[in-house]
């Protein structure tokens, strides 16, 4: 499982690059050849929404942290806003390998200061 939002995209990405190897290997003008090519982009977008997903889910994870371990620490009122599935805080990628599979038992969590 990977570790970090960086480790979860090079995998992602390696899988799209393994998309394209097999695809070049199929002829010039199959229509299999261009759906894999497809595939391939789009496992490349996903690759960076969960990116940028996991990253987020990183950054507010650890200012929560820091904030509990510093209660004198002031937050941006934003901050008290944000919504997103709680279990993205509270399991690792051991359990849990990425956001969207976070996300599929969402809780909203409303931030309130502490």
């Amino acid at each position: 499982m990977p570790q970090t939002a960086l480790q979860h995209f090079d995998e992602d990405v390696a899988r799209a690059r393994a998309l394209i190897a097999h695809a070049e290997t199929l002829p010039e003008g199959e229509m299999l050849r261009s759906d894999i090519l497809r595939s391939a982009w789009m496992f490349a977008v996903g690759a960076l929404d969960a990116y940028f997903s996991d990253a987020y889910t990183d950054v507010v994870a650890a200012t929560i942290i820091a904030k509990q371990r510093h209660d004198a620490m002031q937050l941006p009122e934003f901050l008290y806003d944000i919504k997103f599935p709680v279990r993205a805080i509270l399991e690792s990628y051991a359990t849990s390998s990425s956001w969207s599979a976070a996300a599929t038992n969402t809780l909203t969590w409303n931030f309130q200061p502490f």
